[in-house]
């Protein structure tokens, strides 16, 4: 029974632990007719950071350094597809 359990609990769980709410709004790519292009993906990137005051990744609250969370991996596919465009 805890096998079992163990098992499902990691399937499940990268599902669970999700949680980059500036990508909500992106598309499923089989969905052409609300897909966002790289520029508008980068405004959306962007516009959710823009009040964070980001430094190479980081930001402060109150006094508290803090990583922002999916910001490198975003800056090496936006690096990766920006010339290719």
């Amino acid at each position: 029974m805890k096998r079992l359990l163990f098992i499902t609990v990691i399937i499940l769980l990268p599902t669970l632990i999700y949680s980059q709410s500036w990508v909500e709004s992106f598309y499923s790519p089989a969905d052409s007719k609300t897909a966002l292009n790289f520029y508008e993906i980068q405004k959306e990137f962007n516009d959710y950071w823009k009040d964070y005051d980001l430094k190479g990744g980081y930001y402060y609250v109150n006094g508290e350094k803090r990583k922002a969370v999916g910001w490198k991996q975003f800056k090496r596919w936006e690096w990766y597809w920006e010339t290719r465009i």
